[in-house]
């Protein structure tokens, strides 16, 4: 992940997320109050934090088999999205290269 926002996020939200409940509520609170104190222009939501875990684990290589056992999915379909997006991306970062 090259996201250097997106990392503080995590950083800061894990860091707290032993201090606050487990609410649906809370962590949206939660989330929205990190993402303020980080100065993002973006719009930052639990559910999109959500996705981008899972493209940094497919990123990282994952296997479909970890990518669905982690993100709580019913079957593979939904894994090998995410490493079918990660795949584009390091093929677009392979492009640059070469």
């Amino acid at each position: 992940m090259k996201d250097v926002d997106t990392l503080r996020l995590f950083r800061q939200f894990f860091k707290w997320n032993g201090e606050i409940g487990v609410t649906r509520q809370t962590v949206g609170n939660r989330v929205r109050a990190v993402a303020e104190d980080t100065e993002l222009d973006k719009k930052v939501m639990p559910h999109i934090l959500r996705h981008t875990y899972g493209t940094l684990i497919a990123h990282r290589r994952a296997s479909p088999q970890y990518i669905r056992q982690t993100m709580g999915h019913a079957d593979l379909s939904s894994a090998n999205d995410y490493l079918q997006y990660a795949g584009t991306q390091l093929d677009a970062e392979a492009e640059e290269l070469w």
